[in-house]
């Protein structure tokens, strides 16, 4: 059961590109803080309609429980936006993505090591961190 957790990892990754290649349509009309900032509030919309329809968890009351740390989410994802923004058009999507993807990879395994970000505590094995610089070589090998 658990594999079928993958078909939606599959499915965002493969938006990926899609994604970031509407953001890069937005920055290129207004700038990267503004594309981000208003793709943010779209995304925040939609997120109120899904609320609205009835896909929700376990509501709003939970937020005073919140960590403070957690509440700047929204101001590293539309800093990471803005950078993504202005790297991709140099860059290429394909390098760009393949060493976000990279990064988040080798960020991951630290954080999960260390239980960071009330993260569930998983080792970083050798082969995990070996997986990490496949996909930083790979990385490099799409940025050539």
């Amino acid at each position: 059961m658990e594999r079928l957790w993958l078909l939606p990892a599959v499915l965002a990754g493969a938006l990926q590109p899609v994604i970031w290649g509407m953001n890069l349509r937005m920055d290129r009309n207004t700038g990267p803080v503004e594309a981000a900032t208003v793709l943010h509030v779209v995304g925040a919309l939609t997120g109120l309609v899904f609320w609205f329809s009835g896909l929700r968890g376990q509501g709003f009351s939970g937020l005073s429980g919140v960590p403070a740390w957690a509440w700047f989410g929204g101001a590293v994802g539309l800093s990471c936006m803005a950078m993504v923004t202005r790297a991709m058009p140099v860059l290429g999507a394909a390098t760009t993505l393949a060493v976000m993807v990279a990064a988040q990879f080798s960020a991951s395994i630290l954080c999960e090591h260390y239980g960071w970000l009330g993260l569930e505590v998983r080792a970083a094995t050798l082969s995990r961190v070996l997986g990490a610089a496949l996909l930083a070589l790979g990385a490099w090998l799409v940025s050539r």
